[in-house]
């Protein structure tokens, strides 16, 4: 009897996770992928002929969701029923997204559900792919398997194409064999689309307002507009809507995640001034009327009390943060130590400590008062309130090292961790976030936080800081926090060292001007904080000017709670 190794992926999985517009957009799309991939597995975990190495098989017990979207196991049998059990496995898994069709389907009536089920059906059985390739483990050479298994499967993601077998139109329609073939371009299909059944021009609805991919459900020949699928204002296709209200549990949206902290400690009494106005569901409904703005700018005298109750509040208790962070973190060159670890036939090992150190993260996120998005082995994406961000990553890289310690694989991370005011868009954000993360890895060594702010205004700061520094960085919040720290030193240096940006070899020119500007200021740390300044290089490159002041405004932006 033969044994295989097999590998199944879902691909393009962080482009399914960041087309969003909502944080539920953003936690359904992430608990999709290790949801149907857990539950697909689940199918075949008591068959004895099959050997969970990725994931664990332990991974696979009770509501763990600390999962990659790529497994690896073996199984043993001829090759035939080794491809039988993985195309069992592939259906297995792709049934489970009948999940999101019960979401569209508790969303309509059954005559609106039956008009556009085909669509419907389409759109969220193609939105995701599942791909496999297997490879026999010869002469029990787990490496070289793995070798040829990640070709193939490679080869099997290169050869994916689009269904063209039907159309989106205002609903789903069946191409013709050989339709739209002859035309010699884009002018020559407008000029002979009369000949075509006008029902199945592409122009019958318009696109998805979170994917911009699929069509929106609900179009007519008349009103290509319409939508039976809108949810907060958003016109959505049918995956996008199972994807938003696939777990409603979790927090509505970035502004929950900001104010966590906050009304730990002070929800009773905003809660009171809503209610002494008769205003509990303006609260309740949602978390973004505590800020002044936004009553202000739906009051037509309706909320004057009400605005001038919860201002005198927050004089006496202090605003409402307005700002929270995303964290990508991800570990350095996983790939190489991955191939490494089969190799050394030390697999089973690897794995099961990044399983511990996957249950270990929900628990650190928690207790900082953030949102896990998802956490797979060594990926870990969260978001925090702007209070506890640096601190929970710090907490969060030094618990992966500490697991990850006797390998023998040296393991390190690296991540992006971006300070956003809420009323950016989210997308946006996990734009700037995810290449934060790759400027982390590109610092040398990687094992390094690439942290940058974004105001409302757009403006902004970035710089990287090596994890192995992140008490110094700790340390220059500590000087900055104190109430009498010159107000704008980050900008007076700035000023001064204009003329040696961004890079410089006149460093001593660089060192003497920020002393200068030190010994001008007067505060109770100066002569601590010059010192610190001018002999901690690891945090201060005095060749690199520019990097220095974002280090300085970075932190101004985090030591004042990101109240600026």
């Amino acid at each position: 009897m033969s044994e295989y190794l097999v590998k199944i992926t879902i691909p393009s999985v962080q482009g399914l996770i960041d087309r969003s517009r909502k944080l539920k957009d953003l936690t359904g799309g992430s608990s999709l992928i290790p949801t149907i991939l857990k539950e697909g597995l689940k199918k075949i975990k008591d068959d004895g002929k099959v050997k969970f190495i990725i994931p664990t098989a332990e991974t696979l017990k009770g509501n763990d969701l600390s999962i990659t979207n790529v497994v690896y196991l073996t199984i043993e049998g001829d090759k035939q029923e080794v491809i039988n059990k993985v195309d069992y496995l592939k259906e297995s898994i792709l049934k489970e997204l009948d999940i999101l069709i019960n979401k569209v389907k508790e969303k309509l009536s059954d005559e609106d559900f039956k008009e556009y089920e085909a669509l419907i059906n389409y759109q969220i059985k193609n939105a995701i792919n599942v791909v496999w390739a297997i490879a026999e483990v010869e002469g029990g050479d787990l490496f070289k398997a793995k070798e040829r298994v990640d070709i193939a499967l490679a080869n099997a993601k290169s050869l994916i194409e689009p269904d063209y077998t039907y159309i989106e139109g205002f609903n789903l329609f069946q191409k013709h064999k050989n339709q739209y073939k002859a035309f010699k371009d884009y002018q020559d299909f407008l000029d002979k689309a009369y000949e075509l059944n006008t029902k199945e021009l592409l122009r019958g609805a318009y696109l998805c307002d979170v994917c911009g991919k699929r069509v929106i459900v609900g179009a007519t020949e008349n009103n290509f507009k319409r939508s039976i699928l809108e949810d907060d204002e958003d016109r959505l296709c049918a995956f996008c809507y199972g994807k938003r209200h696939f777990h409603e549990k979790h927090k509505k949206s970035v502004v929950d995640v900001a104010i966590t902290k906050y009304l730990k400690q002070h929800e009773d009494e905003i809660k009171e001034v809503f209610e002494k106005h008769h205003k509990s569901d303006l609260f309740q409904d949602d978390r973004q009327n505590i800020y002044i703005e936004i009553l202000e700018e739906e009051n037509e005298g309706e909320y004057d009390g009400l605005i001038k109750d919860l201002k005198e509040l927050y004089e006496k208790i202090g605003n409402p943060p307005k700002y929270y962070a995303i964290l990508m973190m991800d570990g350095d060159s996983m790939g190489e130590k991955i191939t490494r670890a089969f190799k050394d036939n030390n697999i089973s090992s690897i794995t099961q400590k990044l399983s511990e150190f996957g249950k270990k993260v929900k628990e650190i996120v928690k207790q900082n008062d953030g949102e896990l998005v998802y956490t797979g082995g060594d990926d870990v994406f969260a978001l925090f309130p702007s209070e506890t961000a640096l601190y929970g990553y710090k907490i969060l890289i030094e618990e992966f090292k500490k697991t990850m310690k006797d390998t023998g694989y040296d393991f390190t991370a690296s991540a992006g961790l971006v300070f956003a005011h809420y009323k950016i868009p989210l997308r946006y954000l996990l734009q700037e976030t995810r290449a934060s993360e790759s400027k982390a890895k590109k610092v040398d060594g990687k094992d390094a936080v690439y942290i940058k702010y974004i105001k409302h205004s757009y403006s902004s700061a970035e710089a990287p800081i090596k994890n192995d520094h992140l008490d110094l960085f700790e340390k220059l919040l500590g000087y900055i926090s104190y109430k009498d720290f010159p107000f704008g030193f980050a900008y007076q240096l700035q000023e001064l060292l204009l003329p040696y940006l961004p890079d410089t070899d006149k460093e001593d020119q660089v060192k003497k001007l920020t002393e200068y500007l030190i010994r001008k200021k007067s505060f109770a740390k100066k002569e601590e904080f010059k010192e610190f300044m001018l002999n901690t290089h690891e945090l201060f490159d005095f060749k690199s000017p520019e990097k220095i002041i974002n280090i300085l405004k970075l932190a101004k932006f985090i030591a004042s709670e990101v109240k600026v």
